[in-house]
């Protein structure tokens, strides 16, 4: 019996292998290709049998083939963004299929093409700018590091100070004056002016206004040595570029207001005064008062400034300009006797957060004057001489340091 059972084995195991390997060398296969409306190869699509797991993805030219059971089957290409696309087929074992091409079709509804591209233009941007560089260089060109707020992005951002107008800069620091004697900026971690006017070095303690500025320029780096070293230091400079007059005529008047009783009304005015246009002005006005959020903290100021150019030929231009700004602010104290009144944090102060330990009462007024000249003759069409004149004062009045 033993010899039975493993002849019966034996035998099993012979009919299993030749149905296995039968089986295996009748298998049916389905070939095609897979093309778009346009006759473009759709590469990677899917196409699957029905209903089942057999199925491939189509190669980067679209064609495709696998292997299926005998049967009526239906076939399936997909592809995201595309109408899926079904045969009908009869599998007959041993046989291979070629369907030819399958095409599919994009929807209807197919969303739009959306294109990016770099040609929407920056409104704020200057291509070139003639005081950094002391020639016209366009910032391509300019391999020193540098950034320009424009009068029409201080409008954009609604700033009503020079300080506010800076902190729009990367890397710098706006610090104020005792008293707002001057302006002071951190620039890289080193201290520097914002005095330089036009190119020229001005009065360190002259207090800037941005009623009158065309553009703020801030140079970064070393290279703001080309500016000279008397008011640079390694972290830059900056450059304050006051508003000159043009060919046309042209009026705008502005008015801000806002929270603790801000209100700000401006004037810019440019007229030619002769036919020619070889006689410009330009004049600018400005009107600022507002509160503090605490009951002490009034500030207010008034400013005008004139802007003349004269051509009396054509190689020739001579501006004028002079410009008053004359602020009051409540007493930025120093409290000496800091023993007494000295806490450990401000929650341990008797005083509510809108008391003040000041009084509108004591007030510091500054005067700040400029007054340029500038005579610039043309040479020839690559050389241009220009001479510069330029004076500021700035001073106290009935201003306290100390309490």
């Amino acid at each position: 019996m033993g010899y039975v059972n493993k002849f019966i084995t034996i035998m099993a195991l012979l009919v299993t292998c030749y149905h296995y390997g039968h089986s295996q060398g009748q298998r049916s296969t389905v070939s095609g290709k897979v093309l778009t409306s346009d006759g473009q190869p759709l590469a990677y699509a899917s196409v699957l049998i029905k209903d089942t797991q057999y199925g491939t993805m189509a190669a980067a030219d679209g064609s495709f083939k696998f292997f299926v059971p005998s049967g009526h089957h239906t076939v399936i290409v997909s592809y995201a963004g595309y109408v899926a696309s079904q045969k009908p087929i009869v599998v007959i074992s041993g046989q291979s299929i070629d369907l030819g091409v399958l095409t599919v079709d994009a929807p209807s509804n197919k969303l739009r093409e959306v294109v990016v591209s770099d040609i929407q233009q920056n409104k704020f941007a200057r291509k070139e700018t003639d005081g950094v560089a002391r020639m016209p260089l366009a910032n391509l060109e300019n391999p020193q590091v540098y950034s320009v707020i424009t009068k029409e992005l201080v409008q954009e951002l609604a700033a009503i100070d020079y300080n506010s107008a800076l902190t729009q800069i990367p890397g710098v620091v706006v610090m104020n004056g005792v008293n707002d004697s001057g302006n002071d900026v951190l620039l890289r971690g080193f201290r520097s002016s914002t005095s330089m006017r036009n190119g020229l070095t001005s009065f360190p303690r002259t207090q800037s206004e941005i009623f009158n500025l065309e553009r703020v320029e801030v140079l970064k780096g070393p290279s703001a040595t080309l500016f000279g070293g008397a008011m640079t230091s390694y972290g830059g400079v900056v450059n304050n570029v006051t508003k000159r007059p043009f060919e046309s005529f042209r009026g705008e008047v502005g008015y801000s207001t806002g929270s603790w009783g801000l209100n700000r009304l401006t004037l810019d005015l440019n007229t030619p005064l002769n036919k020619d246009h070889t006689a410009l002005m330009r004049i600018n006005a400005m009107g600022h008062t507002q509160n503090g959020f605490q009951d002490a903290g009034r500030q207010q100021g008034i400013a005008v400034a004139a802007s003349l150019l004269f051509k009396p030929n054509e190689r020739t231009t001579v501006r004028l300009d002079a410009d008053v700004y004359s602020p009051e602010k409540t007493l930025l104290a120093y409290v000496r006797n800091t023993q007494v009144l000295s806490y450990g944090s401000m929650d341990k102060v008797p005083l509510p957060y809108y008391r003040s330990m000041l009084s509108d009462d004591i007030t510091t007024k500054r005067s700040n004057i400029n007054v340029a000249a500038e005579l610039e003759y043309k040479l020839s069409d690559h050389w241009t001489s220009r001479t510069s004149y330029q004076h500021n004062t700035s001073g106290d009045r009935e201003s306290i340091f100390f309490v």
